[in-house]
């Protein structure tokens, strides 16, 4: 028998019914991020939507309820729509006053709270790199301050209100570079080495470490904090700069191999960190109540101009 040809229209019709097959198929599959090492779908519809609300506040909202990580990078992408300081400035006070009243009520979402945080730190990013920032600075009451005896360092920062009992800060640097232009550096705790470090702890000093002849430019924080009345701790931390940029990392207190040192206490117990500008040592103790038998912990650090090292007892 001879073949015969298919008329060229029921050709053409059988091609779009193959295309429509094809592309409903592929419809149903779930959009997975091609950048996920784990191979876990994460459509793009458990991205928070930033907007504004009709009482001009930013809004946090998800189509599923979800929040995964990489939300905090979409945020940080979030293309600023305010032009000027003032009303940037006066956008970052609101979204402060809006966490504030979020940590205030009987249900608090954590994903709404974190997405908060990271918006107000985007927002804090950016008006510290602007020259305006540098006088008369940032003052909100839910900000806490500090500045270097150089005044070349700033500080800022404020409470996650994550969950109760958890005191972790938000805390994000101001660095006065060449020609006195500012730079503003973050760095989550998910990328510390140890989640009771200075990066969430609550700092309560500032200072200037180095002196003429040092080879590292670092400048030494002390913090506290808690996770709970069973997981209390003080420490020390440096900041190292480099050039225009700030380094988290630099391993100042080489035995250790980290950028600061800390020491767990119980409610229970008590604990003492002190620093010694003069000597440019530093100490910090664990003291067991009266109650209890026990002997004081006390590790001690003096500074050699570019690191500190441990001194022996």
């Amino acid at each position: 028998m001879r073949n015969k040809m298919m008329p060229k229209k029921s050709m053409c019709l059988l091609t779009g019914m193959f295309c429509l097959c094809c592309i409903m198929a592929s419809c149903r599959q779930p959009a997975t991020d091609n950048n996920d090492e784990t191979g876990t779908d994460e459509p793009t519809t458990t991205y928070s939507i930033v907007r504004p609300n009709e009482e001009g506040s930013i809004e946090i909202i998800s189509e599923d309820g979800n929040n995964p990580l990489k939300t905090r990078e979409y945020i940080m992408s979030y293309p600023i729509p305010e032009k000027d300081f003032p009303a940037k400035r006066a956008k970052f006070y609101q979204l402060l006053n809006q966490l504030k009243s979020l940590a205030e009520t009987d249900s608090v979402s954590y994903d709404d709270v974190d997405s908060l945080n990271y918006m107000a730190i985007h927002y804090l990013l950016d008006l510290l790199q602007d020259q305006k920032s540098l006088a008369p600075g940032l003052r909100h009451p839910m900000l806490r301050f500090h500045m270097s005896s150089d005044k070349r360092l700033r500080h800022y920062a404020w409470n996650e209100n994550i969950a109760p009992g958890q005191q972790s800060q938000i805390n994000v640097f101001q660095y006065r570079g060449t020609g006195g232009k500012p730079h503003a550096a973050f760095l989550s705790a998910g990328k510390t080495l140890d989640e009771t470090d200075y990066h969430t702890g609550k700092i309560e000093s500032l200072n200037t470490l180095y002196r003429p002849g040092d080879s590292t430019r670092l400048y030494l924080l002390s913090y506290s904090g808690s996770h709970g009345n069973e997981h209390l701790y003080k420490g020390f931390g440096c900041i190292r700069i480099v050039s225009d940029s700030i380094d988290f990392g630099y391993p100042a207190f080489r035995q250790e191999g980290r950028p600061f040192v800390t020491m767990h206490y119980t409610e229970t117990e008590n604990a003492q960190a002190s620093y010694d500008n003069r000597s440019r040592t530093l100490k910090l103790q664990r003291i067991p109540s009266s109650a209890e038998k026990g002997e004081t912990v006390g590790l001690a650090y003096t500074f050699n101009g570019n690191c500190f090292t441990l001194m022996e007892n």
